[in-house]
């Protein structure tokens, strides 16, 4: 189907066919159009095996050390993939990809980096963790709640600055924000943890 706007080189396509191209033909390389075909088709080929390689890595634990070792090339379109499933598949930068890469292969737990729409890339002893901000109320999260157990009445929160649990074995009481650093909880699961 033609269409009037085809023969205007007001659009970048257009100006690409119309200009650029017969440019290229005359100054260049007469075949430059089977050139380009053929090069798309290596590209289209190349572009479908690394899909199969990201999609083999996306089948194991997101670890630190699984990540570090597979080539650049995957890394950078596997944190794709993850974002993707997370939901954010648009405007991620290679600026984004660059620095989450870099994170990644330092290691360092708690480190984290922050993509568009509330998205973020976080390190937590040597697991790589993609999520998105929840939006907390003032309260917590969904939280506090009564509850009526048995005839008694407990009250179900989030953790607050200075609580502190009593453990079996242990004298006196420990920081529940101890507790939760001892057991590995991540720092943005700790608030959605009921007590």
């Amino acid at each position: 189907r033609e269409d009037h706007t085809n023969k205007e080189a007001i659009y970048t396509r257009n100006k690409i066919r119309l200009e650029l191209i017969p440019w290229l033909e005359d100054q260049f390389n007469p075949e430059i159009r089977e050139s380009l075909i053929r090069l798309s088709a290596i590209a289209r080929e190349d572009r479908e095996c690394l899909e199969e390689l990201v999609e083999e890595a996306n089948r194991v634990p997101f670890t630190t050390n699984r990540y570090s070792s597979l080539p650049p090339a995957i890394r950078k379109r596997l944190i794709l993939r993850k974002l993707a499933e997370k939901g954010l598949e648009q405007g991620v930068s290679s600026v984004h990809l660059t620095g989450a890469d870099r994170l990644i292969l330092q290691g360092r737990t708690g480190s984290r980096l922050d993509f568009p729409e509330g998205f973020y890339l976080k390190i937590q002893y040597g697991n790589i963790l993609i999520d998105r901000e929840e939006k907390e109320t003032e309260k917590g999260i969904n939280y506090p709640v009564e509850i009526n157990w048995n005839g008694q009445g407990y009250r179900l929160r989030s953790r607050l600055p200075g609580d502190a649990i009593k453990l079996p074995g242990i004298k006196g009481r420990k920081k529940l924000q101890d507790f939760f650093v001892d057991q590995k909880i991540p720092r943005d699961q700790r608030r959605k943890i009921p007590l």
